[in-house]
């Protein structure tokens, strides 16, 4: 009989190799659990799964094998080791995603019905499959089921997904489309996906959609409620916006005319809502049609007379400036800023072309300017280096009562300087004689002109002229070295007078003041210096 040494002890028998976990059905299934012969003894078990579900799973399958007949279809269905069958709509769908291999991986619940009782769901690890009788089955996972659940699911206005998620035609971004609406998703335009649908969709999609073509690219916001009572709706898109109306029908608003609807206050400025698209006028720039007041930019000065005073009051009366208001008249249209600080800009409508001032032209010392002498900016002047515009305004206060105080005729003058081939200057006089200390600040970009490439900004540049005298004003601004064509724009005016309480920024007032062109710097002196074109062209 053999002894046993203290040193060899019992033998232990080494644990069973598991190879790594393959999807698909279980060959041979147990119908009942035997220690050490089960599958999940065998394979790994992916998470998050336990080895009770993945045995217990084993025996559904077995069980559900020898209950169908051999000739049946196949109406439901384990994925082990998952214990929860799937059937019906929702299982042909996850079967033809790829069951357990494909992105929802297993489910883990059973088949559920839905508060309506008419649709189900079933989650998988990624996200559920939803069901419906005439929308058919399809997974909604990932930002897509995080909109639609802000919303309230199957039960919102959205209603049950009718496709599965589809790649756009620009290969990044993904869609997904449900019985009321679509939700659009990309990762850096609209990260947390956006809903998009009815007539604001439709008209969309006739601009182009989120394609590479498109006007308006990928939405940004959800739709939402506008207008003072809630009338109206839109969309916030990469490139502008695109409104609805009941009345008006669905349109899109970029810039440059979206810049000044929303300085005047959108839909609920004097502009109203958008009524046509966007067209190209006859000065090279945008023209579009609005409820009561049509925007064209870029601005081409008003040629007809307008009383500045008549259209200021009407200004401020539909604008609801009850509390005094100040203005500014420019060849543009017309600037109107309340007491709170409220600032409209309008261009005065045909009917008011040519219309005698409502205020007699007395002697009344107050009152120095209203119609046909206050506003103008000359064609461009050249002398040597120098190019220059001459612009008159007519400014003014009225009170609460909406009688005007005063208005004041306002005139400067803007150059542009070519003295250097390296450094040019911008100069602003003003002209008006005894006129009040004021602070008188224009706003100025150099542009590169880059034909059917827009116009490239190269600096932009506050100059301040302040005091009572008209003595100028000088800015300094770097003209790039490269060989170019460029021109100076003004595109903001300000003018604060401290004894009349008056501070005013005029809105629409942008115009250039020449184009020139500059050759490659050598650094050879003269030779360099930048030459304006001829004739001057003032690209306005």
């Amino acid at each position: 009989m053999s002894t046993q040494t203290p040193e060899s002890g019992p033998t232990e028998v080494p644990p069973i190799s598991k190879v790594p976990y393959a999807s698909g059905p279980t060959e041979n299934p147990n119908a009942t659990i035997v220690p050490g012969q089960m599958r999940s003894d065998r394979q790994e078990i992916p998470e998050p799964f336990t080895k009770a579900d993945a045995d217990l799973a084993e025996t559904l399958e077995a069980q559900a094998q020898a209950s169908r007949s051999a000739f049946a279809p196949m109406a439901c269905q384990y994925f082990w080791p998952s214990p929860h069958i799937v059937c019906g709509a929702i299982l042909d769908k996850y079967l033809s995603l790829g069951a357990e291999n494909s992105f929802l991986k297993h489910p883990i619940n059973v088949e559920l019905s839905n508060p309506d009782g008419i649709g189900s769901r079933q989650e998988f690890l990624v996200g559920p499959i939803y069901a419906h009788p005439t929308a058919g089955a399809h997974p909604v996972v990932n930002s897509f089921m995080t909109k639609w659940g802000s919303f309230g699911w199957e039960a919102s206005f959205l209603g049950y997904p009718t496709t599965d998620e589809i790649v756009n035609s620009d290969g990044i971004g993904r869609r997904q489309h449900f019985q009321n609406a679509d939700i659009y998703w990309h990762p850096v335009a609209s990260p947390g996906a956006n809903v998009i649908g009815g007539a604001i969709r439709d008209k969309w999609a006739l601009t182009g959609g989120e394609g590479p073509g498109g006007l308006l690219g990928y939405p940004i916001t959800d739709e939402i409620w506008v207008g003072a009572s809630s009338e109206g709706r839109m969309n916030r898109f990469e490139r502008g916006v695109l409104y609805w109306h009941p009345n008006h029908g669905a349109w899109p608003v970029t810039s440059p005319v979206l810049d000044e609807w929303s300085t005047a206050g959108y839909e609920q400025s004097v502009y109203g809502y958008p009524v046509s698209d966007a067209s190209p006028n006859d000065i090279g720039g945008t023209f579009q049609a609005f409820e009561h007041r049509d925007i064209e930019t870029p601005r081409s000065p008003v040629r007809s007379a307008y009383s500045c005073i008549d259209v200021a009051l009407s200004t401020a009366q539909d604008s609801g400036l009850t509390s005094g208001f100040q203005f500014g008249c420019t060849p543009f249209g017309v600037t109107v800023t309340g007491a709170g600080g409220q600032n409209v800009f309008v261009v005065p409508d045909s009917e008011e072309f040519n219309q005698a001032p409502s205020i007699p032209r007395l002697n009344n010392s107050t009152i120095e300017c209203d119609t046909m002498e206050p506003t103008n900016i000359s064609a461009p002047s050249l002398n040597g280096p120098r190019v220059s515009k001459h612009v008159d305004l007519c400014i003014g206060a009225a009170s609460s009562s909406g009688q005007v105080e005063w208005s004041k005729e306002f005139a400067f003058r803007v150059a542009n300087i070519l003295d250097n081939r390296t450094n040019q200057r911008v100069e602003t006089r003003v002209t008006t004689l005894g006129f009040p200390s004021r602070t008188f600040a224009l706003t100025y970009r150099v542009r590169q002109d880059i034909s059917r490439a827009g116009d490239r900004t190269v600096t932009e540049k506050t100059l301040v002229n302040s005091g009572t005298d008209t003595n100028p004003a000088y800015s300094t601004y770097n003209t790039p070295l490269s060989e170019g064509k460029y021109f100076v724009e003004v595109i903001n005016l300000g003018l604060e007078i401290p004894s009349l309480g008056y501070d005013q920024t005029f809105g629409g007032l942008r115009f250039a003041i020449g184009r020139y062109t500059c050759s490659e710097y050598s650094g050879s002196g003269p030779g360099d210096l930048c030459q304006w074109t001829n004739p001057i062209d003032d690209h306005t």
